[in-house]
């Protein structure tokens, strides 16, 4: 056997017993994941205590400190050898991800008008030992209330004036802009569905609402 085709061997192995591939200095994705596969490099490897790296592999867009990930895993490897997911995003999620010392603090985010939003923090840290989630923290600061009418409109499609048409994402997205702000009839119309009947973006732009100020008020954020 050659020399190349024992190299491809031991790389084949590898995958089988769950090790991750370095070839010619390069590291690969080491697990089939959410947003990438063994065959895609890391959006990001940080070293961190312990001889081990943390891996992001998935989706990202931009670069530097405007890059944004979405749809992602978070692995910690070391000698060949990595954990499983410790951190997995969905491809609704927004993160900004800022390295540190003992790992990475995950900034979960959300667009208000023009701003972008911080809504939690999650940390990925290592010790020497063990690389660990910690459970996220509600860093949202409320902003002062938006002169929209979604509130209003969105009611007219309740009175059956708008009962010929379904409120778009547009709408939706106006009225989670006024939720996150404060607005109690906003608020109250992602609490419980009063009736809209929705199509499938503004369907998955409601529920992923819903969600989100759910949340939020359970941990106080609103």
């Amino acid at each position: 056997m050659t020399k190349e085709m024992m190299s491809v061997v031991s790389i084949l192995l590898g995958f089988l017993n769950g090790n991750f591939a370095v070839l010619a200095g390069e590291t690969f994705c080491p697990k089939a994941g959410i947003g990438a596969s063994t065959s895609d490099r890391p959006k990001m490897i940080v070293n961190v205590p312990g001889g081990r790296k943390l891996l992001v592999c998935g989706y990202s867009e931009g670069g530097g400190e405007r890059e944004v990930f979405s749809e992602f895993d978070i692995y910690a490897v070391k000698d060949g050898r990595s954990s499983e997911s410790l951190f997995r995003a969905s491809a609704l999620d927004s993160y900004r991800i800022k390295r540190v010392k003992a790992g990475v603090i995950l900034e979960e985010f959300t667009r208000i008008k023009t701003e972008l939003a911080s809504l939690y923090e999650t940390d990925v840290f290592c010790t020497v030992k063990e690389c660990k989630r910690f459970l996220p923290r509600c860093v949202y600061k409320k902003r002062a209330p938006v002169d929209s009418d979604a509130v209003a409109l969105a009611k007219t499609y309740l009175k059956g004036k708008n009962s010929d048409r379904f409120p778009d994402e547009s709408i939706i997205g106006e009225l989670m802009v006024a939720a996150l702000t404060g607005d109690s009839e906003a608020i109250k119309l992602f609490e419980k569905n009063p009736g809209f009947k929705l199509d499938g973006a503004a369907s998955e732009t409601y529920d992923e609402g819903v969600e989100m100020i759910a949340r939020m008020k359970k941990d106080g954020c609103l």
